[in-house]
Order: structure tokens, then C-alpha cells, then sequence
């Protein structure tokens, strides 16, 4: 080995280690606390492995003519959702004009339903937006969880990417190492 080979090897070799110290510090970053580094690879090759088993049962399932294996999957949603409509209709007869002292009474207890039929009508409207608040705060709460699996779901995938992008910087390392030093 000539002194320029050595050199370019350790000009190699310092630069994948700046590259994997790169990498590195950044999925220390991102990292979920207690994910596995090597998850990616590993799930790549169960994946590969599952869909060879699959392949291979459903050859033999033509071969030997067997019919098909049937999955079912059930998904539901819920939603909650709210309407009201209050309608109030109040019809009373004529006043007697002749009679004024009892007309007058009979104004004031019809102004009395009135105003307890309102307190009544203002009554449920209230409770109708107390319901609402309730059901928007719990809307709220699924979206600020959805949000949060989501968040969660992108890191993994980030530093899924990451971690695979390790491994190449490994494999490439060593290749460099091997076809250098035979």
C-alpha cells in the first residue's frame, strides 16, 4: 500500500465517520425514547419473509387446487353531532272590552305565560350550548390525539429513513475498508 492509498483511505474513513456522526446525532434527536435502532431492517425482512410465505401458499393453493383463504375486516366511525329547533305558538282569544278590570288581569297572566315560556324556551337554548361546548371540547380532544399519532407516526417514518441510511453508510464503510486494505 502506497502513502497516497493510506491517506485517501483515511480521508475515507474520517469522512463516513462526520457522516455517521451526522446521522447519528440526528436520530438521537428525533428518536422516540427506547426505539430500536435496527427496527427498519428488521421489519423490511419480515415484510420480504411474510409476503414469500404468502406467495408460496397461494401456489400451492393453485397446485392443489384448495380455495382461497378468506379474511374479513370490520371498521366502523362514529361522529357526534347535534341540531334543535324550537318553535313556540301561542294563540289566545280576544279580550272582553267591556270588562276592563278582568281584561287587564287576563293581560297580565298571558304576559306571565309569555315570560315563563320564554325562560323555559331560553332555558333549553342554554342547555343546547352548554352540550355543544361539552361535544366540541370532546372533538378537541380527538383531534389533539390524532394530531399526536400523526406527529409520532411522521418521526417514525423520518427516522425510519434515517436509520436505513445508517446502514448503508455502514455497508459502504466497509466496502471501502475491504477493497482498500485486499
Amino acid at each position: 500500500m502506497t502513502a497516497g492509498h493510506a491517506i485517501g483511505l483515511a480521508l475515507q474513513l474520517v469522512g463516513l465517520l462526520v457522516m455517521g456522526l451526522g446521522v447519528w446525532r440526528t436520530w438521537r434527536e428525533f428518536a422516540l425514547p427506547g426505539e430500536n435502532l435496527v427496527e427498519p431492517i428488521t421489519r423490511a425482512g419480515r415484510a420480504a419473509w411474510t409476503a414469500l410465505v404468502q406467495r408460496t401458499e397461494a401456489l400451492w393453493r393453485r397446485i392443489l387446487r384448495r380455495p382461497r383463504r378468506v379474511e374479513a375486516h370490520a371498521e366502523f366511525a362514529s361522529a357526534v353531532g347535534m341540531a334543535a329547533r324550537l318553535q313556540a305558538r301561542i294563540r289566545y282569544g280576544a279580550l272582553d272590552p267591556s270588562d276592563l278590570t278582568s281584561a287587564v288581569l287576563e293581560l297580565e297572566r298571558r304576559v306571565g305565560q309569555l315570560v315563563d315560556r320564554l325562560a323555559d324556551v331560553d332555558e333549553r337554548v342554554q342547555d343546547e350550548r352548554e352540550a355543544d361546548l361539552v361535544a366540541v371540547a370532546e372533538l378537541r380532544e380527538r383531534l389533539a390525539g390524532a394530531i399526536a399519532d400523526l406527529e409520532a407516526r411522521d418521526r417514525r417514518v423520518a427516522l425510519g429513513g434515517l436509520r436505513l441510511e445508517m446502514f448503508g453508510l455502514f455497508l459502504t464503510a466497509l466496502g471501502l475498508v475491504v477493497a482498500t486494505v485486499w
